[in-house]
């Protein structure tokens, strides 16, 4: 399913990560929660 966010409304989630495209890429209840599943977009950590 794909979501694109209305830059003019207001999101009721508590935390989202917009593509520039305005594509929900991640939405979850905190910041945590996208440290977990960052990996998944963007690969391992290369340091």
């Amino acid at each position: 399913m794909t979501y694109v966010a209305d830059p003019t409304a207001a999101l009721d989630v508590p935390c989202v990560l917009l593509r520039p495209d305005g594509h929900v890429a991640w939405i979850g209840d905190d910041q945590r929660d996208l440290d977990d599943h960052r990996s998944r977009w963007f690969g391992k950590p290369t340091n």
